[in-house]
């Protein structure tokens, strides 16, 4: 993301969102738009909670 582009900021993450629904196959591409934000087909779910316990428990 480029900070300084004000379309990029506001609506980067809705063009990057649609460009995975493209590419999805399937159920996915539904699920792409109804799921939390970080759902992937593959099961792991990236969301900032999950990727904040993660690197807490790394940094131990």
């Amino acid at each position: 993301m480029d900070a300084h582009n004000f379309w990029d900021v506001y609506f980067g993450e809705y063009i990057d969102l649609w460009k995975d629904v493209i590419d999805a196959q399937g159920i996915n591409k539904l699920l792409y738009i109804i799921m939390l934000q970080g759902w992937s087909p593959n099961q792991k779910l990236q969301t900032a909670k999950v990727l904040r316990t993660q690197a807490l428990n790394n940094h131990k």
